[in-house]
């Protein structure tokens, strides 16, 4: 029999799920060319949208290209709300990663890398995302009425992270593309231990615009970072 306070949760959350991000920026192509590094080295990245429609439904699709164009990320989105339909990346011949979002349920392939995943299969929650969405998720925060956001995303290699988003206000920061104040927010995984949290806190910035652009990242425990150049 169902749990009717377990459906009168998930169906709050689901109407709630829906404000959490909204797209500044919808029906609004877009172009960001960024820098990011790994441990030192920078690597320089063009992200693009576009809007289509297919069978009367909206998508939004955004195409991550590295210099090299070795790996091409190809992410769709909900439009408005920014949920994930599919991740999908493809190498110069084949594909090496695909995420499908449908309902309630992920699914998860990894073709080559670290592990080899066929046919992952992931419950969501109506608060999920996926991390590799984030440059472009968390732009759609209420900056306008900042508060702490509890979210699910899903991660690179399949499991499910919760997560707090959290507004630090504004600060004046510089990167390639020029000097900027900028909004910033704080990701931390919800852990046991707070002292595993405070290293795994990741920083967004994103600048004070009706059209948010994103301005910049940082990893610091990995030495990771990202910066808009134009």
């Amino acid at each position: 029999m169902l749990n009717r306070k377990k459906w009168g949760l998930s169906l709050f959350l689901l109407l709630f799920a829906s404000e959490l991000f909204k797209n500044p920026a919808i029906d609004k192509p877009e172009k960001w060319k960024y820098r990011s590094s790994e441990g030192g080295k920078w690597n320089i990245m063009t992200d693009s949208s576009k809007y289509i429609t297919r069978n009367g439904k909206g998508f939004l699709i955004i195409t991550s290209v590295p210099e090299d164009k070795k790996y091409v990320t190809t992410m769709t989105l909900e439009p408005d709300t920014l949920k994930p339909i599919s991740i999908k990346i493809d190498g110069e011949t084949e594909t090496v990663f695909e995420a499908k979002y449908r309902g309630n349920m992920a699914v998860i392939n990894l073709f080559r890398g670290p592990k080899n995943i066929r046919n992952k299969k992931i419950l969501l929650a109506p608060v999920t995302y996926d991390q590799r969405t984030l440059f472009w998720l968390l732009r759609g925060y209420p900056f306008d009425k900042p508060k702490e956001l509890e979210i699910d995303l899903i991660m690179p290699l399949g499991n499910r992270c919760s997560m707090k988003v959290r507004y630090l206000g504004t600060e004046i920061i510089s990167v390639p593309a020029g000097k900027f104040i900028a909004h910033k927010l704080e990701v931390e995984p919800n852990a046991i231990l707070p002292m595993f949290s405070e290293k795994l806190r990741t920083y967004f910035w994103y600048s004070r615009e009706k059209i948010p652009k994103f301005l910049k990242y940082s990893y610091p425990t990995k030495n990771e970072s990202a910066e808009l150049m134009k």
